[in-house]
Parts: structure tokens; sequence; C-alpha cells
């Protein structure tokens, strides 16, 4: 069955069928929930979103006006590491009680942890996950992701874009029904002809299964063709993808990036190599319009190998990983239906050496795709009703 909120939403009239469908792709590849997505194509306003939560998940709405400034004794209630943990943020403090903002108020392992060490009672409200980062980032220090910052001015234009047509289409409603109604109505149809039921077909004997406990299926050679194909058909989600395709990466060459492209920025997601992964990885971020080895690869739809020349968007990548810099480096597209969503770059800076042959490497890039379009596909067949 559809989820509530979104069957909520087409309900209401506020969203179509179709842009859930384009936002459960872009959740797909992007992360995040369906309703952040919605909110970042335009297709609902914050007011909309969190009256749709509120009703489907029976909770009252964290009030925006009273999130804008919270007293500071209100928020040392809560510790910083139950609010990383749960995602939460405290408001009120009213006799004894704790009024918490939550993504998910129906989280009840959430509500009864805080209520056992604050010795309060606690009492839920509901927020949007794009405002939950912003009251992390400003009452905690807890820093926002990238794309809760910022929205590309790309999916302003597809917003515009939408509204026109919409304004379009409802103008050609109206004046269908108009038709509609002027028409005569037509002679009253021959009642059905009835059809006699087939037979059940018959049910087959369940197989038995062997006597034991089943042997442990052993772990997943990720660094192998065969073992990274076999997780990229199995992958649940986008996470499994992108450390499936950076592991096998990664045995191949010392440093790899996985890099999202996002309406008109690019965006550093995940980085394996010799170094330990920096805590400000998200900082590698630049306009898909600046010259780079990623704008090249984004643009060609063609893998890239060859020389890592020194231009700020380079420099920055290097910078932020504190390594040395590459004389040489290789990119791969990842596209669905020819549009590149994201790109993977790899080098061997650390110490020189030449590349292998990348052409499993292509290959799997290109598996990691279809892993994607599969993702979404599930999303879209749960979606239908």
């Amino acid at each position: 069955m559809r989820p509530k909120l979104t069957q909520y939403l087409i309900d209401k009239g506020y969203v179509s069928g179709e842009q859930c469908s384009e936002a459960l792709q872009r959740q797909v590849i992007f992360g995040g929930r369906i309703g952040t997505n919605l909110l970042e194509l335009f297709y609902i306003t914050e007011e909309q979103l969190l009256e749709a939560l509120s009703h489907t998940l029976h909770v009252s709405i964290a009030d925006p006006v009273k999130l804008r400034e919270i007293d500071p004794a209100v928020i040392q209630e809560i510790p910083e590491d139950l609010a990383r943990k749960y995602r939460v943020c405290p408001f009120e403090s009213p006799k004894g009680r704790i009024h918490l903002a939550m993504m998910d108020p129906t989280n009840m392992e959430a509500v009864n942890e805080i209520s056992f060490i604050t010795g309060k009672v606690i009492k839920p409200f509901v927020t949007t996950e794009s405002k939950m980062s912003f009251l992390l980032e400003k009452n905690y220090r807890i820093r926002r992701e990238m794309r809760f910052i910022s929205i590309p001015e790309e999916e302003k234009k597809r917003r515009k874009e939408w509204e026109e047509k919409k304004k379009i289409q409802e103008e050609r409603a109206a004046q269908q029904m108009t038709e509609k109604a002027k028409a005569p109505l037509p002679a009253p149809s021959a009642p059905p002809v009835s059809i006699e039921a087939r037979p059940p077909e018959p049910v087959p004997a369940p197989v038995p299964m062997p006597a034991g406990a089943p042997e442990p299926e052993p772990a997943i050679d990720l660094t192998t063709f065969e073992g990274a194909s076999l997780n990229l058909a199995q992958a649940k989600n986008r996470e499994d993808i992108a450390d499936t395709l950076t592991a096998y990466a990664n045995a191949r060459l010392e440093r790899v990036i996985l890099f999202i492209i996002k309406g008109d920025q690019v965006q550093a997601w995940k980085a394996v190599g010799l170094w330990e992964t920096p805590e400000d990885l998200e900082k590698i971020c630049f306009p898909i319009k600046d010259p780079s080895v990623v704008s090249t690869v984004f643009e060609s739809n063609q893998p890239y190998k060859g020389p890592l020349i020194e231009i700020p968007p380079h420099i920055k990548i290097i910078e932020t990983l504190g390594s040395p810099y590459p004389e040489e480096a290789a990119a791969f597209p990842m596209a669905i239906r020819k549009r590149v969503f994201s790109v993977l770059y790899g080098d061997n800076a650390v110490h020189g050496a030449p590349f292998s042959d990348l052409q499993d490497l292509k290959k799997i890039v290109l598996k990691a795709a279809l892993s994607f379009e599969i993702l979404i596909l599930k999303a879209k067949i749960l979606f239908q009703s």
C-alpha cells in the first residue's frame, strides 16, 4: 500500500502521484525522507508537510514560533549525545514535563530513554527533517548536512516550470468539465455478462526444511568482481551500493572518493583510502559549472583517465584530504537514463604506482548505477496503491 503520508498529500491535492514518484527516485539517490525530497523539489510547503505528518502520526506540531528561540536552560535538559542519537530537540519544560520536537514521535524507545534519564514526562511533537537539522546545529552545534544548507537554483527553476505546467493542466481540466456538462447524456449500457469463476488452482505442498540450524553464509569479498556484483544485486539501500563500490575501487586505487551531483552542486559523499576519512568531508563542495574532473565526466558521461591539473576544485579536494597531489587520476560516471548523478574518483598519489587495468572497475560502476535503478523501481512498486 502507498505510504500514509504521501497518500494524505495526494488526497489533499497538494501533490500528484507523478511528483511523489519523482521524489522517490530522488530519495533513493540522495537519501533523506520522502517529505524532505518533496520539499526540496518545491512540490509542497513546510506547512503542508507538517499538516500531513501531524495527521498521519496523530501528534501535535511543534510550534515553529517556539522553535525559533529556545531557552538555553531547556536545551540543557537533554544531553547532546541523546539529541544526536535520536535527532530530537526540547523546546519547552513546563511543570515536570519536556516538550520534545521529534522527526519520529512514534519512537517510544527514544521517549522512554529520555524520560528515564531526565526524570520527566516527555510529550512528543512532530517537526520536519530539515527543521530538526537546523535546530540541532543552532542549539547543540551538531553540523547540518550540506543538503539542508542551500537549495540549488536549478530546482527553483524546475518548481516554476511545474507551476506553469500545472496551471495549464487546470485550465484544460476546467474546459473539459464545461464541455462535458454541455454534452447530452449517453444511452444506458447493456448489463454486464456474468463470467463463470475459474476453479482455484491447487496450492503446492510446502517443501519441508531440513533438520538442524542452517549454516551461516560466508562473508562476501567486495574486492572481487564476483563478490561486488553479488552485493550490488542484493543491495538494500544507497549506503550498501556506495560501500560496495568504494571497497571494490579501493582494492585497485589507493584513494577513492564518491561524489554526488545534486542540482548544480558537487558534493563529496564517501571517501576511502590510506587516510582516515576526514570529518569535514562535506566541505568538498563546488558548483558543477566550475572546471574539474567531475564536471568533465558529468558533461561527457564518459570515464576519464589523465592528469589532475591544479585548479581550485582539485586543490580543495586534495587539501581537505591532506594527502600528496596526484599526477594522474581516474573518474567514472554513474547515470540513470543518461543523466549522471554520481562520479567515482580515484588516484594513486601516495606511492605513485601506475594504474592497473580498470575495465572491471568500469563494469562495476555500471552495475552500481543499475542497482540504483532497481532500488528506484522497488520503491515505486511499493508506492503504487
